[in-house]
Parts: C-alpha cells; sequence; structure tokens
C-alpha cells in the first residue's frame, strides 16, 4: 500500500496554500483556520489535503487531525509554520505529535521582544538598550537623553512602532500603543497569554545605521544564510515599516558571511532554535549589527516572490524540506545585479473603484506584479488598520543601485488607484 507522508502546514493564508500545492503537490497537509478559507478567492484544497479548524484548544484540533489522518490513511513527516500567529499553535502539536519543531517555550521567548532581547543581553550578544514599559510615566522617563523606538513586544514588527525624540512624544507613542493593543485582544496575532502586570510594550534606544532582514537555514551546528535583504524606508510612511526589501549583488561593507553566521547560530541557539528555517533581522550601525528579532520562519510579506524571482529559491518550500529534515541549499550567492521588492501602500482609505496598471507594466524595470487587493476592496489606513492597506507589491531590477529609494517611489506612482467613499 502507498504510503502517503504529508509535512503540516498550520496556519497559513489561501495564497501560500496555493503556491505550496502548485510547488509540491501531494507534499503538505493545510491545517487552515475557516475564516481565512471562507473568504479566500483561490481554487480550494481536496478534501484529504486541507483541516479546517480554528486551532484555538490544542486538545480539539489534535482529535481533528487525528480523524483525519486515519480516514485518509496520511502520517505525518514534519511540521512548519509561516504566519507569526500560527507558531505557538504548531509548537503544541507538534510537541504532541513528537514531531521536530522548536518548543513551545521557545516559540513564547521570540514571540516575545522583550524576553528575546533578555535572553541575548544575557548571553553577551549585541542589542540595542532596551526597558520593558508598563505605564506612559515610566515611557516619559526613559532614555532622556537620546532618541528612543517604542513598540509592542508581541505582534508584527511594523505595527504600532513609533519614533520619538522626548519625553511628550514618549508618552503619546505609549497611549497609542496601548489603545492599538486593547483593539486588538482577540487577534491571535496579539493574544499571547501573560500575567496582566507583565509589560507588553518596549522602549528600545534609537540605532541609527541600515536595517537588514536575513533567511537562514538552522542546524544544531550552525546556521546558514539563505538570503541577505536590505530593508528601504520612505519618510512619508510610518516608522518602522518597509517601503522595499533590496536583494543587493554584494554583502554590505564591514559584513563578513562568517561573522554574521557565527552570529546568528548563537542568537539561534540561545533561543532554543536548533532546526529549519529561522528569519533574524538587524541594524548595521557603525560598530557592528545589533540583533532586533529572530523567528522560527522564513521572511513573509514580498520576501517569497522576490527570493524566488531573483535567486530561483522557493522559501516556502525550502521550509517544508527543512521540517522534514531533507533540505540543503547551495553556498549563498547574492544576485548577479540587485533586485528590489517594492510593497505597494494605500494613500488614503475608501473602497477601490479602479485600477491603471498599465503604465506600471510598461516599464521595462518590472519583473512581476502581483496585487493582494482587488476592485470593490474597502481600504483602511494605519495606525487603525496595518492589513488593508498593503495592496500588493512589484519585483523589479533597479537601474541605479545607489537610488533604488527614488526608483521606488517614481514606481509605485505609475500605479495608478481610484478610490471612493463606501
Amino acid at each position: 500500500m502507498h504510503k502517503d507522508q504529508r509535512t503540516l502546514v498550520v496556519g497559513t493564508t489561501p495564497d501560500y496554500v496555493d503556491w505550496i500545492r502548485t510547488s509540491r503537490p501531494g507534499q503538505a497537509l493545510f491545517l487552515t483556520r475557516p475564516h481565512l478559507r471562507h473568504g479566500a478567492t483561490e481554487t480550494p484544497p481536496l478534501s484529504n489535503e486541507e483541516i479546517l479548524e480554528d486551532m484555538s484548544d490544542t486538545a480539539t484540533t489534535l482529535a481533528s487531525l487525528t480523524t483525519h489522518l486515519k480516514r485518509w490513511g496520511q502520517t505525518l513527516s514534519g511540521v512548519v509554520a509561516f504566519d507569526c500567529e500560527s507558531l505557538l499553535p504548531a509548537a503544541r502539536l507538534a510537541k504532541a505529535l513528537g514531531l521536530t519543531f522548536p518548543s513551545p517555550e521557545a516559540v513564547c521567548i521570540c514571540r516575545n521582544k522583550i524576553a528575546t532581547r533578555r535572553v541575548w543581553k544575557h548571553a553577551g550578544l549585541p542589542t540595542p538598550e532596551m526597558h520593558a514599559l508598563t505605564g506612559p510615566c515610566q515611557a516619559s522617563d526613559c532614555f532622556a537623553h537620546t532618541p528612543a523606538v517604542l513598540k509592542p513586544a508581541f505582534g508584527s514588527g511594523s505595527e504600532l512602532v513609533f519614533y520619538c525624540t522626548d519625553a511628550p512624544s514618549r508618552r503619546r507613542a505609549f497611549q497609542c500603543i496601548a489603545r492599538g493593543l486593547s483593539k486588538r485582544h482577540a487577534d491571535p496575532l496579539y493574544a499571547m497569554r501573560r500575567p496582566p502586570s507583565e509589560a507588553c510594550i518596549l522602549g528600545e534606544a534609537f540605532a541609527a545605521g541600515p536595517e537588514f532582514s536575513c533567511d537562514l537555514l538552522l542546524s544544531p551546528q550552525k546556521a546558514q544564510i539563505i538570503r541577505l535583504t536590505e530593508k528601504l524606508r520612505d519618510p512619508a510612511l510610518p516608522f518602522g515599516t518597509a517601503m522595499a526589501y533590496l536583494l543587493q549583488d554584494r554583502i554590505p561593507e564591514r559584513l563578513k558571511r562568517s561573522e554574521l553566521e557565527a552570529l546568528f547560530t548563537k542568537a539561534a541557539h540561545t533561543l532554543g532554535l536548533t532546526s529549519g528555517i529561522a528569519m533574524v533581522d538587524f541594524i548595521l550601525t557603525e560598530k557592528g549589527p545589533l540583533l532586533l528579532e529572530m523567528t522560527p520562519r522564513p521572511g513573509g510579506d514580498c520576501l517569497p516572490w522576490l527570493i524566488r524571482n531573483a535567486l530561483g529559491i522557493d522559501t516556502l518550500t525550502l521550509a517544508l524540506d527543512a521540517a522534514d529534515g531533507q533540505c540543503r541549499i547551495p553556498t549563498f550567492r547574492p544576485p548577479e545585479s540587485p533586485v528590489a521588492g517594492l510593497r505597494l501602500h494605500a494613500t488614503q482609505k475608501g473602497r477601490i473603484s479602479g485600477i491603471v496598471s498599465a503604465p506600471l507594466l510598461s516599464d521595462p524595470r518590472v519583473r512581476a506584479l502581483h496585487l493582494t487587493k482587488t476592485l470593490g476592496d474597502i481600504i483602511n489606513l494605519p495606525p487603525e488598520d496595518y492589513d488593508s492597506w498593503v495592496l500588493g507589491h512589484v519585483i523589479f531590477t533597479p537601474q541605479n543601485s545607489h537610488s533604488v529609494t527614488e526608483e521606488c517611489i517614481n514606481l509605485k506612482h505609475r500605479l495608478k488607484w481610484v478610490f471612493e467613499t463606501p
């Protein structure tokens, strides 16, 4: 009898499900939240490929999974998650099933930026000076003589992030973050169980320098770089929001691959991460890299499209292979020329009534356009909503590596959006 062995993909979005089904048909079993499937436009998987579960209770989810496996004669070879809110359910399921995945304890540390920084600081690893904040008065008093960045301890790295230069701005930022977290209390991305007295907002000393994002293949011996991208900023966007990701044709000066991999290896192992794919963010200061956060999943957003287009590496299927213990990647090599992934953000709220893409698609720099919003969709803006304002992305080859930010701004204006008041 043929053995139907699958990799369990916990809680990902329908576009990733469609990607994996197309790239690796028959390899994955998807555990999907019902509301994501019901609102999807992609073709749904077959009955033997997907289980719809909200994953709020591990025992209930495990029972549904066990029933499915028995019904279809399937077994599991590994567990993978692509979204931060799915990491803890994945860890608990993997532990119950005896499959390799970071422990629930390791995931909880990675999901909590305050806990991550404390672990790294204790290990002597470079990371910005940080204070755990429990109230606006404490926020006002911290970093009195230097600019600071305030952000939630949990959730997306770019949501509710504020640059502050004085006590009043730190107080306002704390209050805005607290209100935002209150509105998101039911969001799985932010709904981490913790004591009520525990700080959920951190303030860190502002570190000057470009920010980078990196995907890693982890093993008990080392962390191997898969890709390295610089985050490009637009001052018109909220602080902390990446306008674009740039895959450069060389590792930046002052960085050596061997030294970076040694740093990332220690950073991962101190968090309890020793296998699979992980993502790390860091700032390159004049004194060297400062670690910001690390999470046991590949980079999301437009990064999988950018990496596949520019490097020919599919990080989603790579994560499946890593979960199965069969992952091998070639020696890290930057692309022959820089390639950028430009994120498209709405500049106004309303219902989309028109999209004119011809001027953008006719530009010879453009390699691909991927839109996540369409006619009739309703758009809101930060800080109330950080999800609906992301409209898609453009993959393009910059003409000049020294003016990529300007080219990004020029290109995004070539795509015309028409909004009407809903």
